[in-house]
């Protein structure tokens, strides 16, 4: 039986492009490394630029047998030629996007992949879409039932717009956390506890997106960051999928908040505990809250949810959804999957099952 082709995509024009080409690394490394998936599949890796461009890509992948790039040119259709040939050494058949940010996980590239009739890892075009904008999310996870915390959205205003209508609603008492609202791994992101902080968080916000979102802080030492891996899984024989939720870590940040540095550049700022350190009631309601919103957003594959727990009351706050979530070395979606048994293998076999 011939070996499936299979794209791993990975970089893109957004910020995140150095984080997706870290999460790609592993995902090469294990077709790289494990016979089940060697001698099923041929892995294809396509580096997408700042720019844009498309192209068959090894070299920026630190596999554990580092290889040059072949001189293979990739296509519009997605077939691979040899240089100065018409004829395709291969097609791909279907493909693991590992495109974090915008133009990976806001729906474009799943909008694309769908036109093209190729299937692709993770969720869809309009799940995509709905998880990357956190009003959008906010919304759908408060229709679902579940406790959000509350939040101020403005769509193309200025800073000077959102700062004069914000002002009317603040509160010295709280904290806010000013974001864009369509971005990705905490960029853009900026605490605030006055009202002097406001214009200046508002256009570090509007540097990553014309929509933006001004949450009501729940920190203390009462609430716990929590986070939960979902991977959805084939039931053999069974009517229904397995969507395996993971018992939730917790994260301690020593900094302000657990921004981008804290989380990809300095791991000392940081401790996570697995399982979180919280009741073991609010654990499991950690769980099926997630469940609940993979179905409930319309996910497909895998994702990752973030939230809040207040641990003297029980209210557990959705924070966030990850379509996409990193697997970069520090990535705990991964991590707590493997922490349940289900090591890097299943998970790539479950992703391209649900492709």
């Amino acid at each position: 039986m011939s070996k499936k082709v299979i794209g791993l995509l990975y970089g893109g024009n957004s910020p995140e492009n150095p984080i997706s080409i870290k999460s790609a690394t592993n995902i090469f490394n294990a077709f790289e490394t494990f016979d089940t998936l060697k001698n099923k599949y041929s892995l294809v890796p396509i580096y997408i630029d700042y720019d844009n461009s498309w192209e068959v890509n090894f070299e920026l992948l630190k596999s554990t047998d580092p290889k040059e790039n072949p001189d293979f040119i990739f296509t519009g259709n997605f077939e691979i030629h040899a240089p100065n040939s018409n004829n395709a050494i291969a097609k791909i058949d279907s493909a693991i996007s590992m495109v974090h940010g915008s133009g990976g996980e806001d729906g474009s590239l799943q909008k694309y992949f769908s036109e093209l009739g190729i299937p692709l890892s993770g969720c869809d075009e309009a799940c995509s879409v709905l998880g990357f904008d956190k009003s959008l999310s906010h919304d759908r996870a408060r229709e679902s039932g579940v406790d959000v915390t509350k939040s101020y959205v403005y769509d193309s205003a200025t800073s000077q717009e959102i700062s004069s209508d914000f002002s009317k609603h603040f509160d010295d008492d709280k904290i806010y956390f000013v974001k864009p609202a369509r971005s990705g791994s905490s960029f853009g992101i900026t605490k605030i506890t006055t009202l002097n902080q406001l214009e200046s968080a508002v256009n570090e916000a509007l540097k990553f997106d014309t929509k933006i979102i001004i949450e009501e802080g729940l920190l203390g030492s009462n609430f716990v960051e929590v986070e939960c891996a979902v991977l959805q899984k084939k039931v053999t024989g069974g009517a229904d999928d397995d969507l395996h939720a993971t018992l939730p870590c917790s994260i301690h940040v020593k900094s302000e908040f657990y921004d981008f540095d804290t989380k990809y550049e300095n791991e000392d700022a940081v401790e996570i505990k697995y399982p979180a350190l919280i009741p073991d009631d609010l654990r499991e309601k950690v769980r099926i809250d997630s469940q609940t919103l993979f179905k409930t957003f319309g996910c497909s594959g895998l994702s990752r949810f973030d939230y809040f727990v207040d641990v003297l009351s029980g209210t557990v706050y959705f924070n966030e959804i990850n379509t996409l979530p990193g697997f970069a070395n520090v990535s705990m979606f991964p991590k707590m999957l493997e922490a349940e048994g289900i090591g890097i293998v299943e998970i790539i076999e479950s992703i391209l099952s649900f492709a």
